[in-house]
């Protein structure tokens, strides 16, 4: 699953994404930490959004865009417009965190067109399941089935 757009990737094109530059951290004195686990995502590889130039780590590191590591399971930092499929910026955040959540949101393209459109079919999906009376774990097993979603640690996730 790419990091950004959390799109399923197969293995032969999963590319890595450093967290930190591969030669040093422009935000900070320390090394790179090149070879270090942490310091690797898998991404999808799209040119566009995820592996192309905006979705380099200096931008993430020197505060520009919210990375995944900064984010707590319980967070809500973008909500999904329903009618549309795009992630605007929770209206709960704090002004900073919001004005990182748009830069990222803009910076990686996690907003294009073909995005927004897979939200929109797997929102439509759901509404016309539930007034089928289809149940949110039938739903959800459907979900999976379609390639959607995916289940994680015993949770439903979307992909």
């Amino acid at each position: 699953m790419c990091a950004y757009c959390e799109r399923p990737v197969a293995l032969a094109k999963l590319r890595i994404e450093h967290v930190h530059p591969q030669n040093a951290d422009p935000c900070s004195a320390r090394p790179s930490g090149h070879y270090l686990w942490a310091n690797l995502l898998g991404v999808c590889g799209d040119q566009l959004t995820c592996d192309g130039p905006n979705a380099k780590a200096g931008n993430h590191r020197c505060g520009i865009f919210l990375f995944p590591d900064e984010l707590s399971a319980d967070e809500e930092v973008v909500v999904v417009n329903v009618a549309n499929g795009e992630l605007l910026p929770s209206p709960n955040l704090a002004a900073d965190r919001f004005e990182r959540v748009m830069a990222t949101l803009v910076g990686l393209g996690l907003n294009t067109p073909e995005l927004r459109g897979m939200r929109h079919q797997i929102l439509r999906h759901i509404d016309s399941a539930r007034l089928d009376g289809v149940t949110d774990e039938e739903i959800g097993y459907d979900l999976v089935g379609r390639g959607f979603a995916t289940v994680v640690d015993s949770q439903l996730r979307l992909l």
